[in-house]
């Protein structure tokens, strides 16, 4: 474990972390992550706050629920800050309180992924999943394909900002453009389903990063 957290790799401090078992070692390597780790770490560790009795982690879940509510907390942890909270047990009635809080007409709780997704497991969600099929519909340039009914995605992270890629994942017929759809696709109502309910809150987030790197 010592090695592990001294690694210069993310991926095994990440591990190393993982195999702390001491809630009291669990806090102090959440502080070191938070202190000087890489993104993928700070979401790990204010996840694994989540599972921890005792006052050290729920006071610091209320805190960073506070910088959350205060639009002090960085835009690429307030989907993990939330989700941890909800999961807690001495914060999800605040948590709960917060979604309330949060504009339906912005995917209340899933406005909160438009930043901090992985771009590489983005993309790997949408070649795929079995509940998302993307691929199945969609394109991103290359060959046009029979089952085809969906736009080419090549290019809509220049040409779309990221509220407009996470909208079209959670009502896709809020916004269709008739000249970025095939011959003969439906201009009024898309065939493609609500991504809330296939996909859960990170993963829509790891989709939106990767729609926004396609430019």
């Amino acid at each position: 474990i010592g090695v592990a957290l001294r690694s210069s790799s993310p991926e095994l401090r990440i591990a190393g972390r993982d195999l702390l078992t001491d809630p009291g070692q669990i806090v102090g390597a959440y502080k070191a992550a938070i202190g000087s780790g890489t993104l993928v770490e700070k979401q790990h560790m204010i996840a694994r706050l989540a599972t921890l009795d005792g006052e050290a982690a729920a006071a610091e879940l209320r805190r960073l629920l506070g910088s959350l509510r205060d639009g002090e907390a960085a835009p690429e942890l307030a989907l993990d800050i939330y989700l941890a909270a909800s999961n807690h047990k001495a914060t999800a009635v605040e948590a709960m309180t917060f979604a309330e809080t949060l504009p339906a007409d912005r995917g209340g709780v899933l406005g909160l992924a438009l930043h901090g997704g992985e771009a590489g497991r983005g993309e790997r969600i949408f070649e795929t999943s079995a509940a998302g099929q993307c691929a199945r519909c969609h394109r991103v340039g290359g060959e046009a394909t029979a089952a085809e009914v969906g736009p080419d995605l090549a290019g809509v992270g220049k040409r779309r900002d990221r509220g407009y890629l996470l909208r079209s994942l959670l009502d896709p017929s809020a916004d269709i453009d008739p000249a970025q759809l095939p011959p003969g696709a439906p201009t009024e109502v898309s065939s493609m389903p609500p991504m809330l309910g296939l996909l859960n809150a990170k993963e829509i987030r790891d989709l939106v990063a990767y729609l926004a790197s396609l430019e």
